[in-house]
């Protein structure tokens, strides 16, 4: 499993997956109740890295992989990806960067890197409101934030092997580059996961 080493808060639920994992150092949990077996999965809270599911080898400057240290927006419904369909169960477990793409406007800013002060949650991403809890943002910096980020800054990886160390100008770019990239299926939200806390 990923952890960051700006991330200290996933290394005790990253550890627990590498020593327990039934899966080669991760998915230590299981789904299914009634003796109904339906799977291994890993805990939300031990990897410190989203996967943006445009992503897509043939299209070198797509994003693949960013630090969790960004809101997000929600789900967006179904979304054409280079591998078929997909839609998520609901709006809590569904997230979309939808800078550049087809359903959502480019002046967003819940795409923007999240601070341990705060900096970068608005009202108007995910679970937007009750993150920022009126005038106290804790929910949200315990959920989105990374301690060793400051606000305006994370890492993130394209589909050509590139690692950038960016911040919220060049993660922009990055995100409607990948958005507008000729060449097969985009998810016209944005699709993405995201290892949020709750």
């Amino acid at each position: 499993m990923t952890v960051s080493p700006s991330d200290p808060k996933n290394l005790s639920h990253n550890n627990l997956e590498e020593t327990s994992g039934k899966l080669n150092g991760w998915a230590r949990h299981q789904w299914g109740n009634n003796g109904n077996f339906l799977g291994y999965y890993s805990n939300h809270k031990s990897n410190s890295y989203g996967i943006h599911l445009g992503a897509d080898d043939l299209k070198p400057e797509t994003v693949l992989n960013f630090t969790r240290n960004i809101q997000t927006e929600y789900n967006g419904g179904w979304a054409n990806l280079p591998s078929g369909r997909v839609r998520t169960a609901d709006n809590n477990m569904g997230s979309t960067l939808r800078v550049g793409t087809a359903g959502g406007p480019s002046d967003r800013t819940n795409h923007h890197w999240v601070g341990p002060d705060g900096g970068g949650l608005t009202t108007n991403g995910k679970w937007g409101h009750w993150v920022m809890g009126g005038n106290n943002k804790s929910n949200g910096i315990g959920r989105f934030s990374m301690s060793g980020l400051d606000a305006g800054t994370g890492n993130y990886s394209a589909a050509d092997g590139s690692v950038k160390q960016g911040d919220d100008a060049s993660w922009t770019e990055a995100l409607v580059s990948a958005a507008k990239a000729k060449g097969g299926e985009f998810p016209q939200y944005g699709n993405v996961t995201s290892p949020h806390h709750w």
